[in-house]
């Protein structure tokens, strides 16, 4: 999220769901400071210093099909910077905002006669840092330039360390971002996913960074049963112990793991073990290792069960057994050396050594 914009869903009493979007203008031209600014003659979005916006039909504004723009009310701010920041306070006030439309070149907004108006009463913001808070996700902390919430600790804390190098954490611990873009972030600590000798405290789980389970970082586990529908999130699982949120995005589901490699874990009956490490009942191609798969079988479908694993996926129109890159891996045997495919599943398959990989 940019600075000085706050984004969140809101519901009329029509039940339709509106993304609403609140800015604040980096323009050269205008110094934000605290006080009350009328939102009604305000009337291009392009030029609104102060601006409430909603949508429908798309992740992203410009991509949105309907749009719904302030006609009126006002806006109060707090604590504002100028250029603002993702820190500000304030709230809004008897705000209408009208069906519109929206010239994506100009800015310039035109009321759609006999279109949908909504009303926001009220709603108060705060974004300014809390150290020591308690906190869920990385919103509840603030700027997340400046703090963030600690995984370990459940609270919010000033930023740990530097996202690109990892400056800042221990050698046992990962630098990850909690905001897109930012550059700074909290320490996790690291694990070995099935590995007890490398495994997390009590009451934190080990979940794999990538679909080669070689390493993990340590979270708490969260609410979601088997089979129920999940969120992934920064600072938990999503997942009771044992399982984790997986899926197409917007349709995650709490999925139990397995040791995909190795085998120490396996799946429940009536499920095996896919690559990327959980369980599925859902049925894979039946081709065997290195067979070609059936004419329909989408890139990625799973392949080559043994009886517990599907050891392979459908890449290039045959079963290809999944593996591990790096010569410390020995999941391909003699013959063949592991590989990224090219294909639209782009997974690390095991593939013929080529002429100068054999003469090493």
């Amino acid at each position: 999220m940019q600075p000085g914009v706050l984004r969140g869903k809101a519901k009329g009493s029509d039940g339709k769901e509106w993304t609403i979007q609140i800015e604040l203008s980096d323009r050269e031209d205008f110094k934000h400071k605290p006080g009350t600014y009328p939102l009604g003659d305000q009337t291009s979005y392009d030029g609104c210093r102060q601006c409430v916006i909603g949508y429908q039909g798309a992740d992203e504004l410009l991509d949105a099909s309907k749009y719904i723009f302030q006609t009126g009310g006002s806006m109060r701010l707090d604590t504002v910077s100028s250029p603002p920041s993702a820190i500000s306070k304030g709230s809004l006030e008897k705000v209408e905002l009208r069906e519109v439309t929206l010239n994506l070149q100009t800015g310039e907004v035109e009321e759609i006669h006999g279109g949908t108006c909504y009303r926001i009463n009220n709603f108060d913001w705060d974004t300014t840092p809390a150290p020591g808070k308690g906190c869920q996700k990385a919103e509840d902390c603030g700027d997340p330039q400046t703090v963030a919430c600690d995984v370990k600790t459940g609270t919010c804390v000033a930023f740990q360390c530097e996202v690109e190098t990892g400056q800042g954490c221990k050698d046992n611990e990962l630098c990850l971002a909690q905001e897109i873009g930012a550059s700074y972030g909290s320490c996790y600590p690291t694990c070995t996913p099935f590995y007890p000798q490398d495994s997390c405290l009590p009451g934190f789980e080990c979940v794999a960074l990538d679909a080669d389970q070689v390493r993990g970082k340590c979270l708490p586990p969260g609410p979601g049963i088997e089979g129920a529908s999940c969120e992934p999130a920064l600072l938990n699982t999503g997942c009771q112990p044992g399982l984790r949120c997986v899926g197409p995005e917007g349709s995650e589901h709490c999925t139990r793991t397995c040791d995909f490699f190795d085998n120490t874990v396996g799946c429940p009956a009536g499920q095996q073990c896919v690559y990327g490490g959980f369980c599925s009942a859902e049925p894979g191609d039946s081709a065997s290792l290195g067979s070609p798969c059936g004419a329909d079988a989408p890139e990625g479908l799973p392949c080559g069960s043994d009886g517990t694993t599907y050891r392979g996926v459908c890449t290039g129109g045959s079963c290809q057994q999944a593996c591990r890159l790096g010569t410390v891996y020995h999941d391909c045997g003699e013959e063949l050396v592991c590989t990224m495919g090219d294909g639209e599943a782009a997974l690390p398959t095991c593939q013929p050594k080529l002429l100068d990989e054999e003469a090493l």
